[in-house]
């Protein structure tokens, strides 16, 4: 049961970490200013 909870939270984490990642990406390819790209509420990982 923690297991699969473990599991479930870091897939969904994952999955949300990839679509905020597609967002970056697109921004750069299309010329868009990014000042920055975090997860969530953490420090800045890019920009």
């Amino acid at each position: 049961m923690i297991l699969s909870t473990v599991a479930v939270l870091l897939t969904f984490g994952m999955v949300i970490f990839l679509h905020e990642f597609g967002h970056f990406l697109m921004c750069k390819k299309l010329g868009v200013r990014v000042e920055r790209f975090a997860f969530g509420f953490g420090p800045q990982l890019f920009g």
